[in-house]
């Protein structure tokens, strides 16, 4: 919220009042034009700014690791969510107050990349506590995500 509130929305507001001046209307013409500039110059954009921001605020060693790896599929998944979203805006919303309905917007598209963002970190503590558990209580995890007992080991309740 930080990151879209202060570093975000001011840029948001001049980038659209940009884009209307130089395709204005809201013709199926240029509202494809508007639509492919907005994912060119600002779907990676956005996308990036997300995951380097998250990593300076968690403290990473390098800022840039995560955007690298994970920037390239959150822009695949960028480019299927927000030309729908953006058509609606550029057809319905005053250039006004499309900065507003890009936020409504960008709430769920933030929803998505959080969930993405902490997808393989939530694999990598069930990995890990299931290799805890299997050390301290003598089972081993199986591929229907519960645990067995090792074989000629019983577990002591």
């Amino acid at each position: 919220m930080i990151v879209g509130g202060l570093v975000l929305s001011p840029l948001y507001i001049l980038w659209y009042n940009f884009l209307d001046k130089k395709v204005p209307g809201t013709t199926g013409r240029s509202l494809i034009k508007k639509i492919a500039l907005d994912q060119i110059a600002a779907g990676m954009f956005g996308t990036c700014i997300f995951f380097i921001a998250m990593s300076i605020l968690e403290k990473k060693e390098n800022i840039l690791t995560e955007c690298i790896e994970k920037a390239p599929t959150a822009y695949v998944c960028n480019t299927v969510y927000w030309p729908f979203v953006m058509l609606a805006i550029f057809k319905k919303v005053p250039v006004t107050y499309q900065p507003v309905a890009v936020a409504c917007g960008d709430f769920v598209w933030s929803i998505f990349l959080c969930y993405y963002k902490m997808k393989d970190l939530h694999k990598e503590e069930a990995t890990s506590l299931g290799t805890q558990a299997s050390k301290s209580e003598g089972v081993t995890p199986n591929t229907t995500g519960g645990h067995s007992l090792n074989r000629g080991q019983v577990k002591d309740s």
